[in-house]
């Protein structure tokens, strides 16, 4: 059963402080308001490229989806994307936000694979995900792959529960506008660490320029 306490120790979930920056979803549909975004992550985060900050924007957005589907599988609720707020506060070092979003939804025993297809990829993530690559210079396999490393930390990593990976694994590249499903270069090292395929440009921070320990440019 998912609780406000589990969500509040386990993940970065917990609602909004009174002076906290709050972003919404919504917001990442907005050209004006991600542009807004975008420039607050290279002025006072550090992100020291337009491309660097859309790409780490698409690993909080794949970090915010982990949510939403340990909702549905733990809790069988469908919480819609739309709910999501994520915030943060003007003094923090790095932007790392919490996200909120209300918990009491209604159940819902749709199949997974079917749920994610169809309230998860085609309506929020596709769609958001073709908006942000038209960036010169950020690619879709970085963004989806900053949403797979995600899901393979929730079920491989975290509930070591690697049926659900391989069943989310299985849904067709089409529903994510790529020649193959992200998550499958994972589903073949389910027993290594998950190193990646592409690099997310975090190293290009300049308060922290290191590289992810699953990084490829980390040799």
């Amino acid at each position: 059963m998912i609780t406000e306490q589990f969500l509040q120790t386990e993940t970065r979930w917990g609602a909004p402080t009174q002076d906290a920056i709050l972003f919404h979803w919504k917001d990442l549909f907005h050209d004006e308001k991600l542009s807004s975004l975008y420039a607050e992550l290279q002025s006072t985060f550090g992100y020291s490229s337009l491309p660097a900050a859309v790409s780490v924007v698409g690993k909080r957005i794949g970090y915010s989806t982990t949510l939403i589907l340990l909702m549905k599988t733990h809790a069988v609720k469908s919480i819609r994307l739309e709910e999501v707020v994520m915030y943060w506060n003007a003094t923090e070092r790095d932007w790392i936000p919490t996200y909120y979003f209300p918990i009491d939804a209604p159940r819902n025993e749709e199949p997974l694979a079917e749920w994610v297809i169809s309230h998860l990829l085609e309506s929020q993530l596709l769609p958001l995900i073709n908006q942000l690559a038209k960036t010169k210079g950020v690619s879709k396999y970085v963004l989806w792959e900053n949403i797979a490393v995600y899901w393979r930390w929730l079920y491989v990593e975290k509930f070591q529960e690697p049926t659900i990976f391989q069943e989310l694994s299985n849904i067709p590249a089409e529903h994510f506008g790529i020649k193959e499903n992200p998550l499958l270069s994972y589903d073949r090292q389910l027993a290594k660490i998950g190193k990646r395929r592409t690099c997310c440009l975090s190293y290009m921070n300049t308060k922290n320029s290191s590289y992810c320990k699953t990084c490829p440019l980390n040799r």
